[in-house]
């Protein structure tokens, strides 16, 4: 059948309208959205071009967990930058040279950590990780990071219920941040569409759905590298969550769940959702490390001290947040739910004090804050 030149004319016609409607979109967004917007968006953009989730030669999506190194040996370039990283069978970094873990028998504590970027130590070298400083402090301890860049709460513990009978740790220590942690909790986070995501009720129940049972209600690729079709899905997320959280259904019942999301716009109700989340989420750990018998601790990163600030100059967007108020909200949610805190921030204080360089170029924590980590990591499993 050949088309007539009016039918194809018609067809450009609407694919260049469509074009130009899509780029005058991006360009005012660009130009007139607040601030904070801005931030998100410049996230997304960040995100969507660096990991390219499930494309990345060494990324792989994963039903329960969202996304996880593939096996093999990966170069990080980034700020100046340089170096290579090792990931063994299940997908987790492992000092290619050592140290390495102690002889079974003369094992006495098996550590686990899970986390972020931070715990992968991103940015540090095998000899300046806290996986390092931890086996080269000790003689008696294994170690096993579960951590990968870019996870947050829910899926460091959906990694530990995948990977703590495996394992079999005896001390678990999940590094958290005051920032990202809590920012990727609520409902516009730039990725939770291919991560595990905590719905329920703001005065109810709580549960959390896999990217697997996410994707059944949303029918797309997981990863979009066009800006411009990027800047749409970024215009929708926030009403894309809501829809999900609404409608998905939990795998033991069959009616639909409440949503946990309110349309209302005030932020103390936000961050009273986050909160609420980030104890739901503590008391899992709590109640599967207790299954297994496993000493389970938050290691809460003092990430605001850095070599030009002593952790109070982090913007949370509302004037009556700073790092205080919220370390302290962090730390009451964790006694409400009986667990175990640490939080060092006057150890990274010291340190820079006596001229320790904490970061390295890359922006993560360089070989002088991962040594502080793994310093305060040993004393805890050591204390009597």
């Amino acid at each position: 059948m050949i088309l007539n030149r009016s039918a194809i004319l018609y067809f450009v016609y609407v694919s260049l309208l469509i074009g130009l409607f899509f780029v005058a979109g991006e360009f005012l967004l660009n130009k007139y959205e607040s601030k904070d917007h801005r931030q998100l968006w410049e996230f997304k953009k960040r995100w969507y071009q660096n990991i390219d989730i499930p494309k990345a030669h060494n990324w792989q999506y994963h039903d329960e967990l969202g996304w996880k190194y593939k096996s093999g040996h990966y170069k990080h370039v980034y700020r100046g930058w340089s170096g290579t990283f090792y990931t063994d069978k299940d997908g987790f970094r492992y000092l290619k040279d050592g140290p390495f873990n102690p002889p079974d028998n003369k094992i006495k504590k098996r550590v686990m950590i899970i986390g972020d970027s931070h715990a992968f130590a991103r940015g540090a070298h095998d000899n300046e990780t806290i996986d390092y400083f931890i086996l080269k402090s000790t003689k008696d301890v294994s170690l096993k990071n579960i951590s990968a860049p870019g996870w947050s709460p829910e899926q460091y513990y959906k990694a530990f219920s995948m990977y703590g009978d495996k394992y079999k740790p005896t001390n678990l220590y999940v590094l958290l941040t005051y920032t990202n942690d809590l920012f990727v909790l609520d409902d516009v986070a730039a990725y939770n569409r291919f991560k595990p995501t905590v719905c329920g009720d703001i005065d109810g129940e709580m549960y959390m759905i896999t990217p697997a049972e996410s994707a059944r209600l949303y029918k797309t690729p997981f990863i979009w590298n066009s800006k411009i079709i990027s800047t749409l899905i970024g215009a929708i997320e926030p009403l894309y969550h809501r829809y999900i959280c609404r409608n998905i259904k939990a795998i033991d019942e069959n009616e639909t769940r409440k949503s946990l999301y309110s349309w209302k716009k005030n932020k103390s109700n936000e961050f009273d959702i986050i909160w609420k989340k980030l104890g739901y989420i503590m008391s899992l750990f709590k109640r599967k490390a207790m299954d297994l018998g496993v000493e389970f601790k938050i290691l809460l990163l003092p990430v605001g001290v850095d070599d030009k600030s002593n952790g109070e100059m982090i913007d949370f967007g509302d004037p009556d947040l700073s790092v205080r108020t919220v370390v302290k909200k962090i730390q009451k949610v964790a006694n409400d739910n009986n667990v175990k805190i640490i939080y060092p921030v006057e150890e990274f204080i010291a340190a820079k004090k006596r001229g320790v360089k904490l970061r390295s170029k890359e922006g993560h924590f360089g070989p002088g804050g991962n040594k502080i980590l793994a310093e305060v990591i040993v004393s805890d499993i050591e204390r009597k």
